[in-house]
């Protein structure tokens, strides 16, 4: 049985995008002003630099969570994400 994608690693780039590693051993640039503009004004604050890069990473590795509660999963990261 296949592991279930996880994110090993992430860093903040500049202009609300995200270099994010996984379990495969395989990356994405995930920029996030399209999913701000798409979801609406509830993740509006990670337009917000010092917000935007204040986030961690659930110990499974399956979602990416800010400080208020908002979380991108992994699933959407890899679908979404530019391959690098």
């Amino acid at each position: 049985m296949p592991k279930r994608l996880a994110i090993s690693s992430a860093v903040p780039r500049e202009g609300a995008v995200l270099f994010v590693r996984f379990n495969n051993g395989k990356a994405v640039l995930y920029d996030f002003k399209p999913f701000i503009e798409r979801i609406g004004k509830i993740y509006l604050p990670l337009a917000e630099p010092s917000f935007f890069q204040r986030f961690s990473i659930d110990k499974l590795g399956y979602y990416i969570e800010w400080e208020n509660g908002m979380d991108v999963c992994a699933d959407t990261l890899w679908a979404e994400g530019r391959k690098v």
